[in-house]
Order: structure tokens, then sequence, then C-alpha cells
């Protein structure tokens, strides 16, 4: 790929970032993934930038006269919070830069050409867990969620007033839904399908460009964004990923819920796979320089997903890699004999 980002204000005017954080699938997407692929180090810059547009919330509506100064302000606060929270990862940029990249926000929004998640539904309230961090949360209806790490959900503006039940998740949630007397149904929205339920138990994920769906109770069908449906029963697990068909997969179920007992299990995963989970999971910025290394390579183990250093050392023991730390990134390479 040609173009190149030289950091995360560059990264998020680009058609190509905005398709791809919004899931769509599109020839400036494919480019993007393309240049996502060329180097692990370019995970942690698309990472931040997605978390940094999904911070912030914009009504698709022209700004008042007098307002663009404010959204910018909140802007800039925004990336001050996302400073304070992923600490491993340096962000500081030049300020115009950033001041540049914050009225390319505000023109793409007054233009209608940012598209938004929630825009579909006005939401009421968000709930979100931090890196490193579980959050178990009892919503409006007596329904129960369970956060993993670097997960937010939204629930729509009278949830449950409405004829749906209805939350947007980004990241992975567990959700224990509750049947209500009116049968009243529980949509969960992620980037590339709905999850409609009346009560039942089941896992989501909803990262980058992979989603997938374990339930473990009940039933519940899944609908397409071109209009076909697709019933699950217990047991099943289905996946999408990219511009791919759903596919239904054999997995163990306590290896997809492992995280809920803050752990993550490998086994025999590619080296590359677990290192993304482990930036999805704790914000770090890792790197592997022996490109031949990340794509063969694989790991197996049990680690715990609330202590990093812990979960280095494990893996060095158990796989045979080093991980040391360059200028507040992570590098892993393998382990010299």
């Amino acid at each position: 790929m040609g173009q190149q980002f030289n950091d995360v204000s560059e990264l998020v005017t680009d058609q190509g970032f905005l398709d791809w954080s919004q899931g769509a699938v599109t020839a400036e997407s494919a480019i993007f993934r393309e240049w996502l692929e060329n180097d692990l180090a370019h995970h942690a810059m698309a990472l931040e930038g997605k978390k940094l547009v999904e911070s912030i919330v914009l009504q698709e509506k022209p700004l008042p006269e007098g307002q663009l100064e404010a959204a910018l302000k909140r802007l800039a606060a925004s990336i001050n919070t996302q400073q304070h929270q992923a600490p491993v990862i340096s962000i500081g940029r030049a300020v115009k830069r950033w001041w540049w990249a914050a009225a390319m926000f505000v023109l793409l929004a007054g233009a209608g050409l940012f598209i938004s998640k929630m825009k579909h539904q006005p939401v009421q309230s968000g709930i979100a867990a931090g890196y490193g961090e579980l959050l178990e949360h009892e919503l409006p209806d007596g329904s129960m969620v369970t956060l993993n790490a670097n997960s937010r959900i939204h629930i729509s503006e009278g949830f449950e007033n409405k004829k749906e039940r209805e939350v947007w998740l980004t990241g992975e949630a567990f959700f224990h839904v509750k049947k209500t007397t009116d049968h009243k149904r529980f949509v969960v929205h992620t980037d590339r399908f709905d999850i409609v339920v009346t009560g039942t138990q089941f896992n989501v994920v909803n990262r980058g460009d992979k989603t997938n769906v374990l339930l473990t109770e009940g039933s519940v069908f899944l609908k397409m964004q071109d209009g076909r449906e697709l019933k699950m029963v217990p047991g099943d697990f289905v996946e999408l990923t990219g511009a791919n068909d759903p596919s239904r997969k054999h997995v163990a179920a306590e290896k997809v819920l492992a995280w809920k007992d803050r752990k993550l299990v490998f086994e025999n995963t590619p080296l590359h796979e677990a290192v993304q989970q482990i930036m999805d999971q704790y914000g770090v910025k890792i790197l592997i320089p022996d490109q031949q290394l990340a794509d063969t390579a694989q790991v197996s183990g049990i680690v715990p997903s609330d202590n990093l250093d812990l979960l280095l050392t494990l893996l060095e023991e158990g796989n045979g890699l080093k991980a040391r730390k360059e200028n507040g990134v992570l590098v892993i390479e393998k382990k010299s004999r």
C-alpha cells in the first residue's frame, strides 16, 4: 500500500480507516486492511484511532454557529483522556495536527459523511469496561451483561418502553437476557449482523473485522445486513469475518468463555492472533520484528487476563519467546538458545 500514516490524526481522516472502523466492506477498507496486515505495529495505531472515534458520539446535524469551538475542545479533552487510560501507548502529537484532525471530524459530520454505529437509534447511556477490567451490569429490564476488557455497550433511549430492547456492542460481552411477560425482543446490534432474542444466554465478539456469537442457552436468530436470517440453537458458534459469509464452527465453549474467569486460553493459536488478543485486552502496543515468527509461530497455555506481566512470563516460559520493552513498545522475539 502506497499511503502511510505518520500518526492517528492522519489515520482518522482516511476513508478506508473510517469504513474499516464501521465494519463496511468497500474498496477503500480493503486497501486499509492491506496496510493493517503489513505490519503488526499498525494494529496498535488502528486500535488507538478506532477507540478515539468510538468515544466521540457525533450527532448528524449541522452545528449551530458558535459550537464548533466547543466541539473541538471536547475532542481535545477526549484525546487527553485516551492518554491517561492507555499510558503504555504514546499518543502525544503536535497540537496543530490534532486541531486539524478535529476540524476534519466536524466537517465530515456536518456533511453527513461520518457514519456512527449509533445513527439508527439515539442512545441514553453507555457502559464500558476499561483495559484489563471485567464489568458486570444489570440492565433496566433485569437482564445481565458482563463486559470483557476494552468493551462497551450503548442502550437505546426508552429501552424498556419501546417494542424492542436494543443495545449496541463494541468489544466482547456475555448476555443473560431476561424474558418479559409480553415477549418483547432483545436486540444486540453489531457491525455485521443483529442478534435477536427474547430470553437466553450468549456470548458476542464484535472487534475489528471479526464478529461471532456463541449460544449457550435458548434460541436466537441472526439478522444479516442483506436481510437474511440464520437461526441458532444451543452450542452453535457462528462467525463472520470481513466480506465472507457467516460460518458455523465447532468450538469448546469453556475456551470461548474463559475471559469471564479472567483467563485467556491459547491452544496452538497463531502468534499474531494471540498478540492481537493481548492488545485488545490491555491496550498496549506490541511489535514482532520477525514477520516469519509472527506468521508461523503458535502459542499454547492458559494465562491470566488481568495481569500483563504474569501473562508475558507464562508465554515466554512455555513457548520459547522473549518479551522486552523498548521505547514504550513491547517487542516479542524468539528466545535465543
